[in-house]
């Protein structure tokens, strides 16, 4: 299937207890390299191996961290050293070429780092952070506490980013044949996801439709809707709750509603791999056209992976979710493969492989469905400024 890919909506906004340290979207980050070398740009990450700048003469550049003498930002970060200490605040350079953390602590004077789960304990967080910066520096900028930091000894830093944000796609897919035998063909799929400090919800679907010569070869359409809520400082437990809706016309399913709960944990949650499992009990309820329906409890299973290769321009994606029945032998299965590359401005190309199974398909039906699928990609982001800009 030849198709026509367009990303709607990956918008990310959050918000911690550094929002006093926010600066204009102007400023640039420097990074000062041991052999001289000046480079600006946006500090996007860095871990005990690299460091990501992003640049707008050359997009993302990958320098080791081997190589890095000081970095100076604009923006707070959230630094955790190799023991395990733990410090937000802007990085600065000192008169003899160190790198130091400039905040007060945590934004409330103590010496831990907390995260507002509200826009308004963000507000006061960052009032109390304000006062709490004037009575401690002179010029009321610079905080008391600074500390040193060896690059080398970090294991990760993250930007502190605003409180909403949002991030979604839409994709649509269309080939049309005309000959000896007359094809149309068409998916539309996509999703959308905003979120409010550690609370995400997402909503999203597809539809497929086919016809050769007149005869429909598929007609299928599914919705689903996940809550997840982030544990811990670096976000990577996360509890979920979930439902979707199915419908598959040739395979006689009227309708097939699948809720539950789960928990899930983020292996890496940094470019360029991105890794997220959860797992947890299911509900699951049947209504079939002809067959029998039918209910049963089950434990579901879901995956997301990201791999950038080589470049962050060519990325290699693969979800997968399945359901086991516990009080059935029923097994069902979505998996989606595909590999994007990123175009002009922020269009791109993907080809896509989807392979659904059902190991207890009504009588006369297949157990399994493939699919190939070509698609062009439009994506967009922003975030809680781009939101209220010219309101």
């Amino acid at each position: 299937m030849y198709g026509i890919r367009i990303s709607a909506g990956a918008c990310v906004l959050y918000s911690s207890l550094c929002v006093l340290l926010l600066a204009p979207d102007a400023a640039a980050d420097t990074v000062r390299l041991k052999n001289g070398d000046v480079l600006t740009g946006t500090v996007e990450e860095l871990t005990d191996d690299e460091l990501v700048l992003d640049t707008e003469y050359a997009d993302d550049i990958r320098i080791e961290t081997k190589f890095v003498e000081s970095v100076e930002t604009e923006k707070p970060f959230l630094v955790r050293w190799d023991d395990g200490s733990e410090k937000v605040g802007t990085l600065e350079v000192t008169p003899d070429g160190k790198t130091e953390v400039v905040a007060p602590g945590s934004l409330d004077g103590s010496d831990e780092v907390a995260i507002a789960d509200t826009q308004e304990e963000a507000e006061a967080a960052t009032a109390a952070a304000v006062e709490y910066a004037k009575e401690a520096g002179e010029s009321g900028v610079v905080a008391a506490e600074t500390g040193d930091l060896d690059v080398e000894n970090v294991r990760w830093i993250k930007p502190i980013e605003t409180y909403y944000r949002y991030e979604g796609n839409l994709n649509v897919g269309i080939n049309i044949a005309r000959g000896n035998t007359d094809t149309t063909e068409m998916h539309i799929d996509g999703e959308i996801a905003p979120s409010f400090g550690r609370n995400t919800v997402t909503v999203g679907g597809q539809l497929n439709r086919s016809e050769a010569s007149g005869v429909t070869t598929a007609s299928n359409w599914r919705i689903r809707a996940q809550y997840d809520r982030d544990f811990g400082v670096r976000r990577r437990w996360y509890g979920a709750a979930f439902n979707t809706y199915e419908n598959d016309e040739l395979a006689d399913l009227n309708l097939r509603v699948t809720a539950g709960v789960g928990v899930g944990y983020k292996f890496f949650d940094q470019s360029p791999t991105f890794l997220r499992i959860s797992l947890g009990p299911a509900y699951v309820n049947e209504n079939f056209k002809t067959g029998s329906d039918r209910t049963f409890l089950g434990l579901r299973w879901a995956l997301d992976f990201e791999q950038e290769l080589w470049t962050d321009d060519l990325t290699l994606y693969h979800t997968d979710t399945m359901t086991f029945g516990l009080s059935e032998t029923q097994y069902v299965l979505y998996t989606t493969t595909g590999l994007k590359v990123d175009l002009i401005a922020d269009l791109s190309l993907s080809a896509e492989f989807q392979y659904n199974y059902n190991a207890e398909p009504p009588e006369g039906t297949g157990v399994s469905d493939r699919r190939l699928i070509f698609k062009l990609g439009y994506d967009f982001g922003g975030d809680e400024n781009d939101w209220w800009q010219g309101w």
